[in-house]
């Protein structure tokens, strides 16, 4: 065995995920040790990576997903965030430290990546109360996704015609860019957040979809003032004509009542959450909110259409010189962020000085540069802003030039108009609702009563120690204990938590508070102590903790039971009238 093997193997035996830099004929053994389930490898010598990645061990572990190999010119910002969500990683992120198998001045700037990633997807994080809001928002919701057209469809019907589109979003720069776009409203296909579509009708012009993501509720409190139903409640008339309004399946229902009050053309998409997907209603999904914007979602569906040219105006994502976040004529008024964020800077528009962001803002900005990213060999992205942040990746361009140089003077928008699906259809398909919300609830029963015997053992646990005689020593204390026990209640609390994340029934409504403590736990059992009486009390340290972990855990599922039980009998009284209502 080699030195460095031998000694990953003494000093970090706990942990379940290494990082390294360097990669070597260490690998094999490394894996030696039971606990290890993950190895993530960075290497900055190409005839390394290829060398080792022809083993038949390394792509037997490649497939496997126990190892990941980077690339070390490759390796950013967005690929180390895009490693700790698609794998769930953030479980590890108190124990993401890079080993050293070799030196290299890369090393700080990997950690720096990994760290900032893991930054920006805890700012990102939903509370348990919006988890909870999105299971009550998605189980109210399903029914009207299910009566009205569906993703596939739409994109199937309106596949872009023309290559052209532009995002509206509600920045401050947004109002000096509308008499351009009146002047070519007819020739582009115009996607407007919900945010900007009361100020496109006082311009006269008619945005193609509009677009609604918005909970309205802000940890877990209801906003009366600020939410996204008061740019819904109006009877624009003949002027919605035409307008397709996308949902997410997180809106709050009173959008979905006013929007329908209208009679306007609407349909409702889900996410691509494990929820959501658990359903299989695939011609209804998915779109990817995960640190999305209303503008990032349309900016989505252009891509998905397949436009060519996808051009971002009032997408300042700063606030403007006069510190205003939104135009005067945005309902929610010019300030709505000032006093909600704190103010960061970061690189203007042009590249030249910088402007003042906030932490909202700067992840949305961050998913514009990750799809760029993504898409850049299809699609060019224009920003023509003129002003707020610089979008990395998008080419910065005035307005004016965009419409006079890619805008085809000759195109005539014509988008065809959605068909509702049919009575049988959607009796199906709330008929497969109904069965997978119940197999939810009864696989929750279970997961409960197993949550209630470990709580049972956790609770006897500490009421053993609380009975401890005073008058013994620490030693002595812990030689009274059944250590046996402790460590066989250790291994069924382990198991409890990965089966039920492995569920994709509970781990949307779970995912933010796990990530949030669990990191604690998994932390806690990587110290390293040589020391018997140390480990003990870690040991016990572990167990008698779940008690408040598991009860949270518990609250959470007996709070998704009880709205599915309610999203049952309503579909059920839905079906037997006949979707009439």
């Amino acid at each position: 065995m080699n030195t460095f093997a031998h000694n990953t193997l003494n000093l970090y035996k706990n942990h379940p995920i290494l990082f390294i830099y360097g990669l070597g004929d260490y690998v094999k053994e490394v894996f030696h040790n039971k606990n290890l389930k993950f190895l993530v490898i960075f290497e900055d010598d190409k005839n390394i990576l290829k060398k080792f990645t022809q083993e038949t061990y390394i792509i037997c572990l490649l497939k496997e997903k126990k190892l990941f190999l980077f690339d070390v010119e490759k390796f950013d910002f967005n690929k180390a965030k895009e490693l700790f969500l698609q794998q769930n990683f953030m479980f590890y992120s108190k124990i993401a430290k890079i080993l050293k198998f070799k030196n290299s001045t890369s090393i700080q700037t990997i950690q720096n990546n990994i760290n900032e990633a893991i930054k920006s997807i805890l700012n990102g994080l939903q509370s348990s109360q919006e988890c909870e809001i999105y299971i009550k928002h998605f189980c109210e919701n399903l029914p009207k996704t299910l009566t009205h057209s569906s993703i596939k469809d739409f994109l199937n019907t309106h596949k872009a015609k023309s290559k052209n589109a532009i995002i509206v979003a509600s920045g401050p720069s947004l109002i000096k860019q509308l008499p351009l776009l009146k002047q070519i409203q007819n020739k582009v296909a115009i996607f407007c957040a919900d945010g900007s579509y009361t100020i496109l009708h006082q311009h006269n012009i008619k945005p193609d979809y509009v677009f609604c993501i918005e909970r309205d509720f802000i940890n877990g409190k209801e906003e009366k003032f600020t939410g996204s139903w008061i740019f819904f409640d109006n009877d624009f008339g003949n002027f919605d004509d035409n307008i397709l309004f996308i949902l997410s399946d997180t809106v709050h229902p009173k959008i979905i009542k006013l929007i329908e009050k209208n009679n306007r053309n609407y349909m409702v998409a889900l996410s691509a959450n494990s929820f959501s997907t658990s359903f299989e209603f695939d011609d209804f999904g998915y779109c990817d909110l995960s640190f999305n914007s209303v503008a990032n979602l349309a900016y989505n569906f252009a891509v998905s259409l397949k436009y060519e040219n996808i051009i971002l105006i009032g997408q300042d994502l700063a606030f403007g010189k006069d510190g205003k976040s939104h135009p005067k004529e945005f309902l929610h008024g010019s300030n709505l962020d000032f006093s909600r964020y704190k103010p960061i800077k970061t690189t203007s528009y042009g590249g030249k000085g910088e402007v003042y962001t906030h932490t909202a803002w700067l992840l949305y900005k961050e998913k514009y540069e990750y799809d760029i990213a993504q898409n850049k060999n299809f699609i060019k992205t224009y920003n023509a802003t003129e002003g707020g942040a610089r979008i990395e990746g998008s080419i910065e361009k005035p307005f004016k030039e965009l419409c006079e140089n890619i805008i085809d003077k000759e195109s005539i928008k014509n988008f065809q108009k959605l068909s509702l699906p049919d009575k049988k259809d959607i009796r199906k398909n709330l008929t497969k609702a109904l069965k997978h919300f119940n197999a939810i609830n009864q696989k929750a029963i279970e997961f409960l009563n197993q949550a209630q015997d470990l709580l049972v053992k956790v609770q006897n646990i500490s009421l053993m120690l609380n009975n401890l005689p005073t008058h013994l020593s620490l030693e002595k204390s812990l030689n009274t204990i059944n250590f046996n026990q402790i460590t066989n209640l250790k291994q069924e609390l382990k198991s409890y938590k990965e089966n039920i994340l492995s569920s994709k029934y509970f781990s949307t409504i779970l995912l933010s508070y796990m990530y949030a403590n669990e990191c604690n736990f998994i932390e806690l059992e990587c110290i390293d102590i040589n020391e018997a009486k140390k480990e003990k009390i870690n040991e016990l340290c572990y167990v008698i903790n779940h008690e408040r972990h598991i009860s949270e855990i518990v609250n959470l599922i007996k709070t998704q039971y009880f709205i599915i039980n309610k999203t049952i009998a309503n579909i059920q009284i839905l079906v037997s009238k006949d979707f009439h209502e």
